[in-house]
Parts: C-alpha cells; structure tokens; sequence
C-alpha cells in the first residue's frame, strides 16, 4: 500500500518504489558474494587448523615411538603381532595409529580390541564413527557414495590423507612397497629419514570424499577414471615403472567443459577415496604425480592397485597440506608439476633420485635430493 502525504501526492511513486527495489536487490547481488567469500575464508581457516593438530599429532607419535606412522599395516601396530587370516581386513591407516595422540583413546582401543578378535572388515561400529577432526568444513556434506559392501556403509569418511610422494605403487600382502612420501607403505620411518627437510615434504593433504552426482561418480575432482595405459601395471608386483602411456593419457577420458569424466571410473564396493577413514590401502593417500584438483587415473577397478591421485579440495585454487615440521602451507593449483629438462612425455615416477614432477614432486618425496625449496 502506498501511503500520501497531506498533499494529497504518494509519498512514494510506483518508479520511485521500483528504483528502491531494484537498489537493495543490486545491494544483496554484491553483499551475497562477499558474504560466502567470507564464510570460506573461515572454513578454509578451519581446515588449516584440523591439519595442524593432525600434524602435531604425528609429531607426539613420532615423540614416543621414534619414528612416523605407516601409510597402512597389516599387523597390530607395534605390537610385533604379524597379520594372520583373523585379522586381514583393510590394514590401519595413519590416522588409526595416532589416535591417541588427538586425544582419541578410546577409539583406538575399541578398534584395537575388533582385530585381535576379529576381521577388520567386521568392525562395522568404528568404521561408522565419524571423526570431525578428519573432515574438512568446507566438504562437510554428508557422503552419499555407492557402497555396496556392507561392512562399510555409512562409513565415516575423512578429507586428510597422506602423502605417498610421487610413486604409485600396488598394494601387496607381502612386500613394503616403494613409497617416496615421508610416511612410508609399512615400514616405519623417522625424521632423519626426511633428507630433504622437514620443511620442504609434504606429510599430509586434502582429498574431497567422492559423493552421488547424478547416479554416476564422473566429477572429476572426486573420483578416479579407469584408463589402463596411465598408470602401472595391475599385474606388476614391485618396481614397475609406467607403461608406454604418459600420465596424461587419462585426459582423453575427460569433458572439460563439464568437468566430468567421460569414460568408466573406479567403482569399487568400499566407495572412493577417502570414504573409510580406516582404510591404509593405496587409493587411501594422495600422490604429488599430478597437480591438485588434477585428474586421477587408475588402471584396475580395485581399491589396493597403483593409482594417479592428486589432492582436491573446495577451496578455491587449491588445497591446504601440512608439512612434517608441522606447518601449513596452501598448495595451488597451478604448482610447477615438470622438473627443468625433463620432458612431459618422459617424466615418470622412480623409486631414487630427484623427481620428474618439479617442484610439486620435490615436496612429496622425503629424501629425492632435489636442490631448492619448494
């Protein structure tokens, strides 16, 4: 209703009702963007926060038992007890094994009384604990990932995996693996390890939880694309290299403009990565082959076989990581991914020496011996 004054003339026209309108909603346009960017900025703040506990986390562990966590274990952790057919679930990860040292006591011992008892895969109530120190605020959507088997569903799921280096390798009951990472694959590593400097290896980083787009999981930032000429050998068992196929192979099988994939991906029954914080198996950590946000190849539909999985984030140009002294560092997109003088059609992953993969592969390895700080 448009009131009049004692003239008798609207204190308002039905123009000059409009331009107010239209103002304020030209105001809430531009208020709404700054509102959100604000609102990740804390997030984002949030997630650098959860990292640098689970830093500091790893750095206690290291305090006590003189050495950083595993990638993944068969055996019960320290214990000296080796794996046997009661206990050959999906091994421990990291975040199982320092527990205790984020103030989680008493989920570690509820998962360490399950595999003395039984198969890890039984342990049904601490798969489901979701943790929120693993979760990142910006990826706190609840995941609704396909997971067929049902030891595993309603999983909770973690955003904070380790870093693997710039190897991939394929998980195998009896050999440690080749990880150039500063957590290796079972075998315990300390500090002195870490060659290159503390400071300048990547310990851990983000991974978004894969979750339901449209009936399929073809985002392409979530989910691993099967493309067997991009990736090592499913059959190999220990030192194999890449196949003839560079990296990048994988890219025909993306439609960048909706940045899905266009081809089949890894569809495996314990969801994606990241969807059981327990799982140690080799889609469970990321690689510094590929940029972050990069694509992620595998070669088998098979959670334990060698695999490309860069981090991902919803951050905005790129992911937070943690590094094993302890601090935090935004990683971006756009990091140099190609040594100088190495040419992209050559840069492999390799078991010694200085990476293939610039200064992004220089920051996941733990003793390449590269020159310079990343």
């Amino acid at each position: 209703m448009i009131h009049s004054n004692k003239t008798g003339r609207p204190a308002f026209t039905l123009v000059e009702l409009l331009v107010v309108i239209a103002i304020i909603g030209v105001l809430i346009a531009l208020l709404l963007p700054a509102v959100q960017a604000a609102r990740e900025a804390a997030r984002r703040m949030q997630c650098t926060n959860k990292l640098k506990q689970l830093g500091l986390g790893i750095q206690n562990y290291h305090d006590v038992y003189n050495s950083l966590p595993t990638l993944c274990t068969r055996e019960i952790p320290r214990t000296g007890q080796a794996a046997t057919a009661a206990r050959d679930g999906l091994g421990w990860s990291y975040a199982t094994q320092i527990l205790p040292f984020i103030e989680l006591s008493a989920i570690y011992d509820e998962y360490k009384a399950d595999m003395l008892a039984n198969r890890c895969d039984s342990n049904r109530q601490v798969h489901r604990v979701v943790i929120p120190a693993l979760r990142c605020p910006s990826d706190a959507t609840k995941r609704t990932a396909k997971v067929t088997n049902a030891n595993y569903t309603n999983s909770g799921p973690s955003n904070y995996l380790p870093c693997g280096g710039d190897y991939s390798y394929r998980f195998m009951e009896a050999d440690n693996g080749h990880s150039r990472g500063a957590m290796s694959y079972r075998d315990y590593v300390g500090l002195e390890g870490v060659t290159d400097g503390t400071s300048n290896t990547l310990l851990i980083s983000e991974r978004i939880v894969q979750k339901m787009r449209d009936g399929n999981f073809r985002v392409t930032r979530e989910t691993v694309v099967l493309d067997t000429t991009a990736v090592p050998s499913a059959a190999a068992t220990v030192a194999d290299d890449f196949q003839t196929a560079v990296p990048d192979s994988c890219t025909t099988n993306v439609n960048a403009a909706k940045k899905e994939y266009s081809s089949a991906t890894l569809d495996v029954s314990q969801g994606g990565p990241g969807a059981v914080w327990t799982h140690g198996f080799s889609f469970c950590i990321v690689n510094t082959i590929k940029p972050p946000n990069g694509y992620a190849c595998a070669s088998k539909n098979d959670m334990a076989d060698a695999m490309i999985l860069p981090p991902s984030s919803e951050h905005s140009g790129g992911v937070n990581g943690v590094l094993c002294d302890g601090s935090v560092r935004f990683i971006s997109d756009t990091i140099n991914c190609l040594t100088g003088g190495v040419v992209a059609a050559d840069a492999r992953p390799k078991m010694f020496g200085e990476s293939d993969f610039g200064v992004w592969g220089a920051l996941g390895t733990r003793s390449g011996g590269e020159v310079g700080t990343p």
